[in-house]
C-alpha cells in the first residue's frame, strides 16, 4: 500500500519573502515600479499636515501604485484590493508590507481627487518624454460602460409622474397595515416607514428636475448623470467614456466621460484637448506639425466636418462606412451638391426648345436685341423644383438663358458657366469633400490604423483589466475613475506590462 506524508492543513507556517528570488528578472513588477519612481506625488504632500505632530501616514506612492496595479490585474473592488493586499505577492511589494482598508482608501480619493487625475497628464508626459507618443495619427472614440444602476430605475416624467401617484397610494394603506399589525416590531415599521418616504422624495426630485430641465427627456432615479447608452443590439444605463489614442504607442492622450449618446457632440471638444496637449508638451524650437485625426462614422456630421476643416481629418460619414472598412475605396458620386464645370443646354432646331443636363425642357419666350445689332432668344425653363443643378444654373429666379439667334440656324449646344457659390450654401458639401478625400489610397492607409489602436485600447481596459462597469457613482466619481483605468492603462504601455 502506497504511503504519503500526513501534514496538517491548520498548522501554522512561516514564510520568508524573497521578493528578487520570487520575482525573478523577467517579472513585469519591475518595470511597474520603475514608471511609479518617476511619477511625481510632491502635489499629494501638500494635502498632508503631520509634520511634526499625528500618526504617520502611508505613502501616497505605496497606495498609487497598489491601486494601479490591482487596475491592471484585473481587480477594480477596493475591498478586493484591500484582501489581496494582505495575499499577493506583488501588492505586499510594493506596499512595503502595509495593509490596507477600504475607508481609507475611500477617504484617499476624495482627498487627492485633482492630484489622482492630474497623474494621467503624467503618464503622458512621460510617454512624449519617453518617445512612444508622437503624435502623428490620432485615433478618436467612445465607448459605452454601465452605470452601478438599477435600469428599472430610469424614465421619463410621464413615468415617475404615474410612480408617484401609486406610491404616495399605497402608502397611505401600508402604513395603516402596518401600525394595525401585532407581530412587526416598532423599529421594523419605522424602517419600512423610511424606505417608502425616501422613495417617495426621490420621485418627487426626479419630477420637479425634469420640469425644470426641458432639454432632459429621462432621468435615472438615483444617479443623475447617466442615461441610457447603445451598445450592440440593446441599451444600458450607463456613460459614455471617450478617449483619444496615438497609434504609434497604443496610449490615450485624452480623456473624460459623457453622458450624451452619440459621440457626434464630442468630436470638437476631443480633438481641441488633444491640441491642447500637444501644443503644452512640444518644445519651443520643434516645427508645429498637423496632427492626423482617426474617427469612425459615429463622429460623422456636415457641422463637424465644416468646423473641423481646418484639421487633417479621416472620418467616412454613415453611408460609406461599411464599404470603406471593408477595404474599398468609396466612389465619390457625381453629387448633386458638388459645383459642376459647365452647364450643357442642347438645342433641338425641330422643336425649338432647349434640353437641360437634366432633361428638363426649356421653351422659347421672346426675342430681344441687347447688345448692339445681334438679337438674343429668351429660352425658358417650364419647372426647375428638385432639380440639384438648381443653384448653379442660372441668375435670378426666372431660370432662363439668352442665347444669340443666329446661332440657332442648327442643333446647337450652348455652355454656360456655373452660378458662383459659397460652399457653406451647399447641402452635405463638406461631407463630399471628405469622401473625395478618403477615395485616394494613402487615406485608406492612414484609416487602417484606427481598429488596432483605439479598439483595442478598449478590449484592453473592458476586457482584461474587468472594466465594463463603473463601480462608483455620479459624473465626477466615474470621471475619477475613468481617469484611474487610463492612467493605469498608459503605465502598462510605458513598462510593457502583462499580465501574470
Amino acid at each position: 500500500m502506497a504511503k504519503f506524508k500526513n501534514t496538517d492543513p491548520n498548522q501554522l507556517r512561516m514564510h520568508v519573502l524573497d521578493f528578487q528570488e520570487l520575482f525573478g528578472e523577467g517579472h513585469p513588477i519591475h518595470g511597474f515600479k520603475k514608471v511609479i519612481d518617476r511619477i511625481d506625488f510632491e502635489a499629494f504632500e501638500r494635502n498632508y499636515q503631520n509634520d511634526e505632530t499625528g500618526r504617520p501616514a502611508i505613502s501616497p506612492k505605496k497606495v498609487v501604485s497598489a491601486l494601479f496595479y490591482s487596475i491592471l490585474i484585473g481587480n477594480l473592488s477596493m475591498r478586493e484590493l484591500c484582501r489581496l493586499s494582505k495575499l499577493r505577492a506583488e501588492l505586499i511589494y510594493l506596499l512595503d508590507g502595509e495593509e490596507l482598508d477600504h475607508t481609507f482608501i475611500s477617504k484617499f480619493r476624495k482627498i487627492h481627487k485633482k492630484e489622482m487625475q492630474n497623474l494621467f497628464s503624467q503618464t503622458v508626459f512621460l510617454g512624449y518624454e519617453s518617445g512612444f507618443i508622437n503624435f502623428e495619427t490620432i485615433s478618436i472614440d467612445g465607448t459605452k460602460i454601465k452605470a452601478n444602476a438599477n435600469p428599472g430605475d430610469i424614465g421619463d416624467l410621464e413615468k415617475f409622474e404615474t410612480r408617484l401617484k401609486q406610491i404616495e397610494k399605497v402608502s397611505k394603506k401600508k402604513f395603516k397595515e402596518w401600525e394595525q399589525s401585532a407581530d412587526l416590531e416598532y423599529s421594523k415599521i419605522q424602517k419600512k416607514r423610511k424606505e417608502l418616504e425616501r422613495k417617495t422624495d426621490k420621485l418627487k426630485e426626479a419630477v420637479d428636475f425634469l420640469k425644470k430641465h426641458e432639454d432632459r427627456r429621462r432621468i435615472h432615479l438615483y444617479e443623475r448623470n447617466c442615461d441610457l447608452q447603445k451598445r450592440r443590439k440593446g441599451f444600458i444605463v450607463g456613460y459614455n467614456a471617450q478617449a483619444a489614442v496615438d497609434c504609434k504607442s497604443k496610449m490615450i492622450i485624452s480623456q473624460c466621460v459623457e453622458t450624451g449618446q452619440s459621440d457626434t457632440q464630442f468630436a470638437e471638444k476631443m480633438i481641441q484637448k488633444v491640441e491642447f496637449c500637444y501644443s503644452s508638451l512640444k518644445s519651443k524650437d520643434d516645427d508645429f506639425k498637423k496632427i492626423q485625426y482617426v474617427l469612425d462614422a459615429g463622429y460623422s456630421s456636415e457641422a463637424n466636418f465644416r468646423n473641423l476643416k481646418e484639421f487633417d481629418l479621416y472620418c467616412p460619414d454613415r453611408n460609406i462606412t461599411r464599404l470603406f472598412q471593408a477595404g474599398k475605396i468609396p466612389k465619390v458620386p457625381k453629387s448633386p451638391k458638388r459645383k459642376p464645370k459647365s452647364i450643357r443646354f442642347t438645342y433641338e432646331k425641330k422643336s425649338n426648345q432647349f434640353i437641360c443636363p437634366t432633361g428638363r425642357i426649356l421653351k422659347f419666350r421672346t426675342e430681344k436685341f441687347l447688345h448692339g445689332k445681334d438679337s438674343y432668344s429668351n429660352f425658358r425653363s417650364i419647372s426647375c423644383s428638385g432639380c440639384h443643378l438648381k443653384r448653379f444654373c442660372s441668375k435670378g429666379r426666372s431660370k432662363s438663358i439668352f442665347v444669340i439667334s443666329r446661332n440657332l440656324k442648327k442643333n446647337y449646344i450652348h455652355s454656360s458657366p456655373p452660378k458662383s457659390y459659397q460652399p457653406d450654401e451647399v447641402d452635405n458639401f463638406y461631407t463630399m469633400e471628405m469622401r473625395k478625400k478618403l477615395s485616394e489610397p494613402r487615406s485608406r492607409i492612414i484609416y487602417s490604423k484606427r481598429f488596432s489602436s483605439i479598439e483595442g485600447v478598449f478590449g484592453a481596459i473592458k476586457g482584461s483589466q474587468g472594466g465594463d462597469l463603473f463601480l462608483t457613482k455620479g459624473i465626477e466619481k466615474v470621471s475619477l475613475e475613468w481617469s484611474e483605468k487610463c492612467s493605469a492603462h498608459n503605465i502598462a504601455k510605458l513598462c510593457g506590462f502583462r499580465y501574470v
